[in-house]
């Protein structure tokens, strides 16, 4: 359980630690189950590989001065197996890693903002990051947790979840009730519209949130993680991934993770802003060296390698190399005896598989969004209702046949194109009002086509319980009869 909000702190702020230390970004990204970090297969690698960051998770030990960091994790069946894929198993200790990375990183920077996306049960372990990141108790106000979160779901069926919910022994148990993580700043939890049969087990979750956490749940279209599949040569033409993509993108900016345009200074580099694809991290080099480096990652050939000879770079030149080589996905070691190490850079063969992000601006991509967005207004999809855990066994992501707009994101989209349209408050989360984004209705109403709810009541799982208990009273009695 998560301690409760206003527990007693064991770390008071030191105003002379505050001085001498500064404050650090973590972007950790979670695929599903079944997705590879590397090669890519969907946008949660794609990000990873695009956030302008040091990456913890197989490059070097962070050099002092370092304030952007992040770690990335494959599908727990990609890893784990069966195991992974039916119990979750490996999730926990992923999380695990990542709470001794922020406790490691809390002893070189007063504080950490940790940014998290995740889809399905790498959306879930976020949920379980932010109970972990609690019940470390790392200090008060030295982290700022912010979730990401695309279609969460733990694997486990409603009323399986529901009748073992005293004995908190289910993924959904584990990431249901985060209303206690004090932690945790801002919330996006996006749910796919398109419904599976209840069998799959892919019911999301609905969870409990802190009052102060800033939670914004919108329904998007497209169908579980299809939404955020990708591939190599993916033209962005499929509005549900197209949606998808802008929207994790804009939140990730905004919590200041940095994001290169391309994977690769070949393509053009350049971030929002004046990005130099982290060409200044090897300014200390020598020119010729620089030089290489600079045009062998451009290549990215995969399978190809590059050799520096020893004594050519000291250990800080060494370390600028193996941060500018992580960022672009190429792998590099220091090699050769103490007093004269070399360096060797090599592509994997997966660089072949590379996956380019939409080379529009930001405002270009969310004007096609709005394009989007529109056309799926007027397509009047047939509705349809999926349904959700939730402490009072009510909640469900749903699909109207018409609207005025798509969902919430349409509605902002179309605030700041039209600073003058009405801006109206419907459908508050919980009855709690900030815990959404401004919703804006255009003129002829404000009737969302896809919507997340919880105020719907499903009599069914109690009615499959009830059922359940009597079926079990009934062979019990049986039993002692015979």
């Amino acid at each position: 359980m998560c301690p409760a909000p206003g527990k007693a702190v064991r770390h008071p702020r030191s105003p002379a630690l505050a001085a001498t230390k500064t404050e650090a970004t973590l972007l950790v990204c979670w695929e599903a189950s079944g997705s590879t970090l590397m090669p890519v297969e969907s946008h949660v690698g794609l990000f990873f590989q695009l956030a302008v960051a040091a990456d913890l998770n197989h490059g070097p030990a962070p050099a002092p001065g370092q304030n952007a960091f992040k770690m990335g994790f494959g599908g727990i069946s990609t890893t784990q197996g069966i195991r992974g894929l039916c119990c979750a198993v490996g999730l926990a200790d992923q999380v695990a890693s990542v709470v001794e990375r922020v406790r490691t990183l809390l002893q070189h920077h007063w504080h950490l903002a940790v940014t998290v996306v995740g889809a399905s049960r790498g959306a879930v372990a976020g949920l379980m990051l932010a109970r972990a990141l609690e019940e470390a108790d790392l200090g008060e106000g030295r982290i700022a947790l912010h979730l990401c979160l695309i279609d969460p779901v733990p694997g486990n069926l409603i009323w399986v979840s529901r009748l073992l919910s005293p004995c908190k022994m289910t993924v959904t148990a584990a990431c249901l009730d985060v209303s206690g993580c004090t932690c945790l700043r801002s919330v996006l939890a996006l749910y796919p519209c398109e419904p599976l049969a209840d069998c799959a087990c892919h019911a999301p979750v609905l969870p409990s949130y802190p009052a102060s956490c800033d939670v914004e749940e919108d329904a998007t279209l497209g169908l579980h993680t299809d939404v955020v599949a990708t591939a190599a040569g993916d033209s962005w033409t499929r509005h549900d991934r197209l949606l998808a993509y802008t929207r994790v993108r804009r939140f990730l900016v905004a919590r200041g993770v940095e994001l290169r345009n391309a994977y690769n200074p070949a393509f053009g580099g350049g971030g929002d802003d004046d990005d130099d694809g982290g060409l200044s991290t090897l300014d200390g080099l020598p020119p010729r060296v620089r030089e290489r480096v600079v045009a062998f990652v451009a290549a990215a050939e995969p399978e190809s390698v590059m050799r520096v000879g020893g004594g050519v770079l000291d250990a800080t030149q060494r370390h600028a190399v193996h941060q500018y080589a992580a960022m672009y996905n190429v792998d590099s070691v220091s090699v050769g005896p103490p007093n004269e190490r070399g360096l060797v850079l090599s592509v994997p063969e997966y660089a072949a598989a590379r996956v380019d992000p939409p080379q529009d601006s930001p405002a270009a991509l969310e004007a096609r969004c709005l394009e989007a967005m529109e056309a799926a207004v007027k397509a009047r999809m047939a509705p349809s209702s999926r349904t959700a855990h939730h402490f009072d066994d009510r909640g469900s992501i749903e699909r109207r046949r018409d609207g005025d707009v798509l969902n919430h994101f349409h509605r902002t989209l179309l605030a700041e194109a039209d600073p003058s349209a009405v801006v109206v408050d419907i459908e508050p989360l919980e009855g709690r009002a900030s815990t959404t984004s401004p919703k804006v209705a255009p003129e002829g109403g404000g009737r969302m086509l896809l919507r997340v709810r919880r105020d719907v009541k499903f009599r069914h799982t109690r009615i499959i319980l009830i059922i359940l208990v009597v079926v079990c009273l009934a062979a019990f009695g049986i039993s002692t009869a015979v």
